[in-house]
């Protein structure tokens, strides 16, 4: 918050009583060009100032945004280096703040690109400024309202001043770090306040009646998402991402790392939310009704959500299978193993579905985990699936095989598959009438 007394108001405020001194030194030779001098340079000045807010506050907030938030992973990294090294998860976890530190460095140069054309644009309308005044010192010892030392002691002055008012784009470039401080202290300010006058917070609220939890019907039959200015989702920052989904709709996102699949997907599924992120916009209509924290439980219990990461218990395959779902009989289960390639494999087992996995899966390939997850996902029979990469460790013949087996299965479905690269297979997908597919590009 020091940026409001040191950038934006000690410098501006010098620089107007400059020109307002030189306005009245001019006075008394010649008014009418005092007049026009103190007005155009008051009016680049404000101009530059506001372009400059305009063209950078939105990266200068994100920007402090950012590097406090990797101001915290770093703290969170070192603090827990004994507990990731024995886990061996330390690279993996390592890769979060690398990612941050990237981002931070992509939304920098931007920024700096931004406060370079803003700050080009003040200088060469000072330059054009600075001609134009010297020409009309240069007329005014002609018409002799000023001898011509006076003549050039104005033109000597006109670029001191010129020299003092370059650099308030710059300063003007901090008001989105000063946005976001403010964002941050303001609830704590507001609590101190309150505190100070002994009044509790829950005695000021105005009464609200308690909403009540909505319930979604079985069918999800249109869902509408907006996102803009994501930090962890880069091309959020160019367009807005908006798309609806209709009920046996089939949407293909693609991105490479780093381009905010995962975090995407996690939007879409509720895991996470854009709350702490000031600038961003993130909007979530589920059959015209607002996703809310009164409704997020049954949203979540009617999706399915298959992500990066494959999810196996230290316990059989029956167990990894009916998580949550203790009726399911042995012919459903083996139904959908056969649907991911799994069903031979799991009977040539010694005991079959009652096989031990191993701690956390270790009998399991990744391609074995990974299909065993999506047979979980299958079971569990839900209108509406994010599959965040969903063949990872799988070979293509046999992810081409697994998506047309699940065909029959998919085609009433609404499905947001996101993928590395457009796969083969997607020209394959079945859609049922009135229905549609689309690709999103990251």
């Amino acid at each position: 918050l020091d940026n409001i007394l040191l950038n934006m108001l000690i410098p501006p405020a010098v620089a107007c009583l400059v020109i307002l001194i030189m306005g009245l030194f001019l006075s008394f030779f010649w008014p009418a060009f005092a007049l026009y001098l103190t007005l155009l340079l008051l009016l680049i000045c404000f101009a530059s100032s506001v372009l400059s807010i305009k063209t950078t506050q939105a990266d200068s907030y994100q920007t402090a945004q950012l590097l406090n938030h990797g101001r915290s992973q770093a703290i969170e990294h070192l603090q827990g280096q004994m507990v990731l090294k024995s886990m061996a998860a330390n690279q993996r976890h390592q890769q979060q703040l690398v990612q941050t530190i990237e981002q931070f460095g992509t939304l920098q140069k931007r920024l700096n690109r931004r406060l370079q054309f803003s700050q080009v644009l003040h200088n060469l309308l000072l330059s054009i400024s600075l001609v134009f005044f010297s020409l009309m010192a240069f007329y005014g010892f002609q018409q002799a309202y000023f001898s011509g030392p006076i003549a050039l002691l104005i033109t000597l002055a006109l670029v001191g001043v010129i020299e003092l008012l370059q650099t308030l784009p710059a300063q003007f470039s901090h008001w989105g770090k000063t946005q976001y401080a403010a964002a941050r202290l303001q609830p704590l300010a507001q609590a101190a306040n309150l505190q100070c006058q002994n009044t509790s917070i829950k005695d000021l609220r105005p009464a609200q009646s308690v909403a009540k939890p909505v319930y979604w019907p079985t069918g999800i039959t249109a869902v509408e998402f907006s996102l803009s200015q994501h930090p962890y989702i880069p091309a959020s920052f160019d367009n807005t991402i908006d798309f609806k989904l209709a009920q046996h709709d089939k949407m293909l996102v693609l991105g490479k790392s780093g381009r905010g699949k995962s975090t995407l997907s996690d939007l879409i599924s509720g895991q996470s939310d854009t709350r702490h992120f000031g600038q961003t916009k993130c909007h979530i209509l589920l059959n015209a009704q607002g996703l809310n924290h009164h409704n997020i439980t049954q949203w979540q219990q009617q999706i399915g959500y298959l992500s990066q990461h494959n999810t196996i218990l230290a316990d059989t395959v029956y167990a990894n299978l009916t998580l949550g779902m203790p009726d399911l009989s042995d012919d459903d289960i083996f139904a959908a193993l056969d649907k991911v390639g799994l069903s031979d494999w799991v009977k040539s087992l010694p005991q079959q579905l009652d096989s031990w996995l191993g701690d956390t899966g270790t009998q399991l390939s990744g391609g074995q985990a990974r299909r065993l997850c999506l047979a979980r996902l299958l079971l569990k029979s839900p209108s509406f699936l994010i599959l965040d990469e969903p063949f990872n460790g799988v070979d293509q013949y046999m992810a081409a095989t697994i998506w047309a087996n699940l065909q029959p299965w998919l085609l009433d479905r609404c499905i947001v598959l996101l993928m590395h690269e457009k796969p083969q297979f997607w020209h394959h997908t079945s859609v049922s009438k009135n229905s549609k597919t689309m690709v999103l590009v990251l």
